[in-house]
């Protein structure tokens, strides 16, 4: 199923099978019955004269506890992706930041780290569909 964010933001896939939670701007995403772990996805509005580079905002996001050589830069079509992923304790983390025309995207998934390849590869493609409009 196509998914288009209440703020018309941004639009990705999901499969039919998962629930979408909305909150403010963020959603939550997941599989009730068979799932794993849960997508989030926030939101934001960017000021026109904020310089924002994604590198820099994802450091920020998780901390900046982390090395530099662990996060990876990329362009997907006209937008700018920084991605980077950590265990914590059992708990397997992959965090991304989209980011087109001032507006950006913090988006997380999370999961016990004994299931964090259980349903990556869906994960991956729900992900891999983000567009932001």
């Amino acid at each position: 199923m196509n998914y288009t964010s209440s703020s018309n933001y941004y639009s990705l896939n999901i499969p039919d099978d998962w629930t979408i939670e909305e909150a403010e701007a963020t959603i939550s995403i997941y599989n009730e019955k068979d799932g794993f772990g849960v997508i989030n996805i926030t939101s934001y509005q960017i000021p026109e004269n904020y310089f924002f580079r994604a590198h820099d905002e994802l450091l920020e996001f998780v901390g900046g506890d982390i090395n530099n050589e662990k996060l990876n830069l990329c362009k997907i079509t006209d937008m700018d992706v920084a991605s980077f992923e950590q265990i914590v304790q059992n708990t397997y983390w992959l965090y991304y930041i989209f980011y087109r025309k001032n507006k950006a995207l913090f988006v997380t998934y999370n999961c016990n780290i004994d299931d964090m390849n259980n349903e990556k590869s869906l994960v991956d493609s729900i992900i891999g569909s983000l567009q932001i409009n």
